[in-house]
């Protein structure tokens, strides 16, 4: 079996079992999925039936307060279908109830009649009210609305109680799911691992004994060592790998016994050259040639070097005099330039600290224009939190005013009460009082604010002229800078130019100066070149070439 079938079978029952858990991962998500839907189905339509339980006990405490206080009228809505929870029934309510349990969808529909019937008799109350004379409609309060808003009101905790019943039994069954999500992606896992572990480790240990003997060769051949070889049995691409080295190591032994021979020097040997792809056998044989045909040449030319090393040295010996003259006189032009190059400099530096100064100014300038700004929309912040305060306060003297008029209910429901309400009357005074108290308090911070908010709006006028002032500023400053930064500028072109300049004569100095060094050593060099030369044609002489 080749190394690539093997592989291949590896990453396909990887992808198989892959496949199953994300199979499992995915029916058993989607159940889970219906189940959370369900669920926030249902927590949303409770939401709505505690909201009309709610409701109703507000609508119950409006008559109880109209009929406590004796108010000129009773303002309720008697109208079972356009109370909030009548619209939400016969628009939303009855469609979100179809999608609930059967139970639940019965108790909703149950509860329909004895709704509209408890604002029917709401609209008779309406009708038999009497400030002036209060019993009638106080009796036919408690003996006929109460008992059938107090069995509505138990309806509603029923269904919203048997709503809770069937969210937590939703609950447990997406549990349930979970639970066996896990367990049939565990056993797949373990299956898995059971199956592919012992045939992966199979095929990787082959593999990784078989590149380990491949590694070991090529190591061998890395020292040089090109007598190792591999002796591969193995059929799939592996195999193909270590016979294929032990062809390159036979190979590299013959071009090392030519190599040999050429450090020996004998030129004359054939190199064999395996393939046209072959190119250390081609790049050997052509080293081999162009050797031979380097070494005639070099015997030819040998002969001309010393002739020639002889006119070199007269002619280095007149270009070091002419060296030494041109070398005086730009030592004196250096010095000239030298002088100027401080000057020059000298008025970059004092340029260069002008515009440091001028950009300090603007940087100063630019972080009082930022204050200035930051003050101002601190300014505006402290008003917009006014406001905040001031709707706070409103809120405040609304609650005195609720707990006014709780303390007030208290009182009534003290005075039915008679001997054993009289302690509850008196801490309903003390409501009262505190109440008012907290209205008083209200007032007088409201009014305060109201006369800081004046004085904040004059400050942020005074701040925004202040602004306006330090932009011009800014402004003037930065032109000032920009034009300081020019004269820097151009002062360090100018002193960088007559730097170059310096530079460039110390550089001719120096090359004249080697130039007349050079010429010396030139007329010495080409004596020595001539008694190299005849070294060379000595050495050439010892070569065996190929005829």
């Amino acid at each position: 079996m080749s190394l690539f079938t093997r592989i291949l079978g590896t990453g396909i029952l990887g992808v198989v079992f892959a496949v199953i858990v994300a199979s499992i991962s995915l029916v058993c998500g989607n159940l889970h999925g219906k189940n959370q839907d369900y669920e926030n189905h249902n927590q949303v339509f409770l939401s709505q039936i505690v909201q009309a339980e709610n409701a109703h006990l507000v609508w119950l405490q409006s008559i109880n307060t109209a009929l406590i206080l004796r108010q000129p009228e009773i303002n309720i809505q008697t109208d079972g279908h356009k109370c909030a929870f009548g619209i939400w029934y016969y628009a939303e309510g009855e469609v979100m109830a179809e999608a609930c349990c059967s139970d639940l969808k019965e108790a909703f529909h149950d509860i329909e009649p004895g709704h509209l019937k408890v604002h029917d008799l709401g609209n008779e109350l309406i009708r038999i009210w009497d400030p002036k004379n209060p019993q009638p409609a106080i009796d036919f309060y408690a003996n006929q609305m109460l008992p059938l808003a107090d069995s509505l009101l138990g309806s509603l905790a029923a269904i919203n109680k048997r709503g809770v019943q069937e969210i937590e039994t939703i609950r447990a069954h997406s549990e349930q799911i979970l639970a066996t999500q896990y367990m049939l992606t565990v056993i797949v896992l373990i299956v898995g691992l059971i199956i592919l572990i012992p045939f992966s480790c199979a095929t990787a240990r082959g593999i990784a004994r078989s590149l380990h003997q491949c590694v070991r060769m090529a190591e061998e051949l890395q020292v040089g060592n090109v007598g190792h070889r591999v002796n591969m049995k193995r059929r799939d691409e592996i195999g193909i790998l270590g016979n294929a080295l032990d062809r390159a190591a036979e190979m590299i032994h013959g071009v090392a016994r030519g190599a040999t021979a050429i450090a020996s020097g004998d030129l004359s040997i054939r190199v064999h050259v395996a393939s046209e792809e072959d190119m250390l056998g081609k790049a050997l044989a052509g080293m081999v040639k162009d050797f031979g045909e380097s070494i005639e040449r070099m015997a030819r030319v040998s002969g001309r070097v010393a002739n020639g090393a002889k006119e070199v040295a007269s002619a280095a010996e007149t270009l070091s005099n002419g060296s030494q003259e041109s070398a005086t006189s730009l030592e004196q032009i250096t010095a000239s330039m030298g002088e100027i190059s401080g000057q020059t400099k000298a008025n970059a530096e004092n340029a260069g600290q002008a515009r440091d100064l001028a950009q300090q100014a603007t940087q100063a300038a630019t972080e009082g224009q930022q204050a200035m700004t930051d003050m101002n929309e601190a300014m505006d912040r402290i008003t917009k939190n006014s406001n905040e305060i001031q709707r706070v306060i409103k809120v405040i003297d609304d609650i005195a005013f609720q707990t006014n008029l709780l303390a007030l209910n208290a009182a009534v429901e003290a005075a039915r009460a008679g001997q054993h309400g009289k302690g509850f009357a008196v801490v309903a005074e003390e409501v009262r009082n505190l109440a008012a108290r907290s209205a008083r308090a209200a007032q007088e911070t409201s009014e305060l604010i109201s006369k800081s908010g004046q004085e904040i709006e004059k400050g942020g006028e005074v701040a925004a002229h202040t602004a306006t002032v330090l932009n011009t500023i800014v402004t003037e400053i930065k032109q000032t800078t920009d034009l300081v930064a020019g004269i820097a500028v151009a002062s360090q072109e100018q002193a960088q130019g007559v730097g170059q300049v310096t530079l460039g004569l110390q550089q001719i100095d120096a090359v004249t100066q080697q130039n007349s060094a050079a010429a010396e050593e030139s007329a010495s060099a080409a004596n020595e070149m001539s008694g190299m030369a005849t070294e060379l044609q000595q050495v050439v002489g010892k070569f065996k070439l190929a005829t």
